[in-house]
């Protein structure tokens, strides 16, 4: 088992074969654990380069994008996780994030409630990834705006109450 505290994170299985794109998935997803999302993001786009058609590369940048800032970038990539696996459950929850990050609050709904319709038992990617972000990115959206995104935004509240619960009950 890797000790995200210590350097194990570079001495991974990645080093015996620096072209198995899985591998660099496993250290991207453990950088993201340890909010290191720069080098999460590097990883994942050696992986891409090893291997372009590894859902799991692109939907993985596409979230560590997000969070980054990075968001065209990040729908880009959730685009092309979807053209391979066009019913994730996981992607749609990295748009959904990446979307609420732009104020496209009707988009982030409708790709929340996309992948709760791909996978009813649905947890946030990672269990402590998505949904928690996704809260954080509802704080910083309160702010004065036109009616129209008063009304997105409650749609937008109540969906995300719907997760929660959900996610309890898949518990």
């Amino acid at each position: 088992m890797i000790n995200l505290e210590s350097s194990d994170v570079e001495a991974s299985d990645w080093r015996l074969n620096p072209n198995y794109a899985k591998a660099f998935v496993n250290r991207a997803e453990t950088y993201q654990k340890k909010n290191e999302y720069d080098r999460a993001a590097r990883d994942y786009d050696e992986a891409i380069r090893l291997e372009p058609n590894l859902k799991a590369a692109w939907n993985g940048r596409c979230w560590t994008r997000a969070i980054l800032g990075e968001l065209q970038a990040a729908l880009e990539d959730c685009n092309k996780a979807l053209q391979s696996e066009p019913n994730d459950a996981t992607t749609y929850d990295s748009g959904g994030l990446t979307y609420m990050k732009m104020g496209q609050f009707d988009s982030a709904i409708d790709d929340y409630n996309s992948a709760l319709r791909f996978e009813r038992s649905w947890r946030a990617r990672s269990m402590d990834a998505g949904l928690p972000s996704s809260r954080r990115a509802i704080k910083l959206a309160v702010m004065p705006i036109s009616q129209r995104q008063r009304q997105s935004r409650r749609r937008l509240a109540m969906t995300l109450s719907a997760l929660a619960c959900s996610e309890k009950s898949a518990i």
